[in-house]
Formats: structure tokens, C-alpha cells, sequence
């Protein structure tokens, strides 16, 4: 395709014995709740560039899931 260059096969986490990766963020918005992030090049969604990101309020403790 004009424009763009083929990416490897790359799964964005290194290897590792945990099943998930946890990561924080400060988030200011009102939206709570579970949200769909993800890479707009439709090839890397494909390889596992996409997920969900849960949204909680400030005090909040969430459980894994």
C-alpha cells in the first residue's frame, strides 16, 4: 500500500511470567467506566494493539478482573 511500510510482528509486551500489564494514568474527564483504546492502523489492531482501559473515580479500588 502507497505510503505505509509493513510492520513485524511485535505483540508491544516483553516477555514476562504476568499474564496482563497494569498501567496508570490521571485521567480528569467525567467519563467512568471500561473504554476500547487501540492503534488506528487497522494492521496493528489486527496484532493485538488494542484493549480495553477501565476508568475509575479518584478513591476508587478496583479488583483485577
Amino acid at each position: 500500500m502507497f505510503g505505509s511500510e509493513q510492520v513485524p510482528f511485535w505483540d508491544g509486551n516483553p516477555s514476562h511470567p504476568f499474564l496482563s500489564v497494569k498501567a496508570c494514568a490521571d485521567f480528569r474527564g467525567l467519563d467512568v467506566g471500561d473504554f476500547v483504546y487501540h492503534c488506528h492502523i487497522a494492521e496493528h489492531e489486527d496484532h493485538g494493539m488494542m484493549s480495553i482501559i477501565r476508568v475509575a473515580r479518584d478513591g476508587w479500588t478496583l479488583r483485577a478482573s
